[in-house]
Parts: C-alpha cells; structure tokens; sequence
C-alpha cells in the first residue's frame, strides 16, 4: 500500500526530483542523508515499448497501450497550456513514461519527476487500487482524475525546473506550485472532496508553508497551498515570483517564517 508523498530534490544534473508515496514515513528516524541515499536506488519495472513522440512534439510517451499513450498525450498539452498563464513554460521536450510499478527499498510510487532526464514516471492506473488501499485521498478519486492530478503534479515540478533556468528552485517551492496547480486545474468537485477529506482552517497560513509539514502531511500541505495561492493577492503572479526567485518559503531565504 502507498502511504504519502515525499520529495527530494535536484540541486545538480547528478540528482533527480521524486515525488515518491511511501508507506509509513513518519515511523522511519533516519537522517533526510540517509533517506535520500536510499530513494536513488530507485528501479522501476516498466513493460517493454518503444517511445511514441505526441502529435505535439515537445513531448514524447512510453507506455505499452495505445490508448493510454492518446491520452497521456492530450493530458500533457492541456496541461502545459494552463501552466504557462502562471508563467511555468516548457524549454526542453518532455518523457512521460507509464510503468507498472516503481520500487524502493521503502515502498512503491506513483509518480515522479527525474530533472536529469526531463523524464516523469507514472504508475499504471490499473495498479492504483492496490497501492493506495482505501485510506488514500486519491482512492476516492476516479482512476483517470488521479492520473490527471498526479501528471499536473509532475509536469509543475518539470516545467518549473527548466523555466528557472540554472537557478535551484528550494524543494519547499517546487511543492508549494506542484500542489497548488494540481488542485487548480482539478475539477471542482473533485478538489472539493480532497478538501473534505483533508480539512485545514481558513485563511490558510503561510507559516504552514513547510516542507516538513509536506512530508508528514501532503494533502493538508496541498490544500493550505491551494488556499494560499487562491487569495486574490497571490494567484499566477506569485508562481511567476517563484520562477524568477522573487518569491520563496525557504526558511533560509524568509528567515521570518522560521
């Protein structure tokens, strides 16, 4: 069973972004070192098939049914379109893999994106109910809407990426847009059960803006991020902040979120 997402993020071309859903992280004590050492023994177990570059050419799918690559292609343009008005443009062609499943030594995946390939991995959705029980947020979702949230995820994470250029984008950033445009562009109703199954207080908090609080609890994470980007005041134009280093909720950088 998959459990939460954690991240680890791309400081260099020799190290990959994962969004990894793992099981029982908050039992796990070992140093974010040690953790990130054992996320990068990641092999996933993909079906044999020779990539299929889209009708729109800056991407390119690897999955072994037809149809799904159809619509992993439509999914990846519309979404691209709708994160560019937030300023996340695409630089470089992108790979979209569909596997069967990706393990670790402390659980398996659904997604995730590897900066150093511009390559995202998704779980096959035929899996989805195994991996995610009945417990998950995702599991009250129909299979092609997680599929859609969790591709919108992983494009953000990629799209912001190449958009920054050669300026590292803190770990807490990537998430804070990844969640907040994965929940944007989620249907309403949808989104709305996401919120009720992980209810956080109104008006959201910046404070909460932590990646730790995204590691020990994605989906509140997510939903303050939704809500804080919603406030008029926010909206695309602090993702394009966040683009261009104008904006961030690293601690290091806004030492008055400590």
């Amino acid at each position: 069973m998959v459990g939460i997402p954690t991240t680890f993020w791309c400081e260099n071309a020799s190290e990959q972004w994962l969004d990894l859903m793992v099981l029982d992280l908050k039992s796990i004590n070992l140093p974010l070192s040690v953790l990130t050492a054992l996320f990068s023994l990641i092999a996933p177990e993909t079906a044999e098939a020779d990539p299929m570059q889209c009708i729109d050419r800056s991407f390119v799918v690897d999955s072994n049914d037809p149809e799904m690559t159809d619509h992993l292609c439509a999914m990846a343009t519309e979404v691209r379109g709708k994160l560019e008005a937030c300023g996340l443009t695409q630089s470089r062609p992108l790979t979209i893999e569909m596997v069967d499943k990706v393990s670790h030594p402390m659980g398996d995946c659904l997604a995730y994106f590897d900066c150093e390939y511009d390559l995202v991995r998704v779980t096959d959705p035929a899996s989805y109910k195994d991996l995610m029980g009945e417990d998950a947020s995702y599991a009250s979702l129909p299979v092609m809407v997680t599929l859609r949230a969790l591709l919108t995820h992983e494009i953000t994470h990629a799209f912001l990426t190449q958009a920054a250029g050669d300026r590292p984008v803190p770990m807490v950033d990537q998430e804070y847009a990844a969640a907040a445009m994965e929940l944007e562009f989620m249907e309403e109703k949808w989104r709305k059960a996401l919120i009720n199954a992980n209810p956080v207080s109104f008006p959201p908090r910046e404070g909460l803006i932590d990646i730790w609080i995204y590691a020990f609890s994605p989906r509140k994470f997510a939903v303050n991020a939704w809500q804080h980007f919603s406030l008029a005041e926010n909206g695309c134009s602090l993702i394009r902040k966040i683009v261009g280093g104008q904006k961030s909720f690293y601690k290091e950088v806004r030492p008055e979120l400590q």
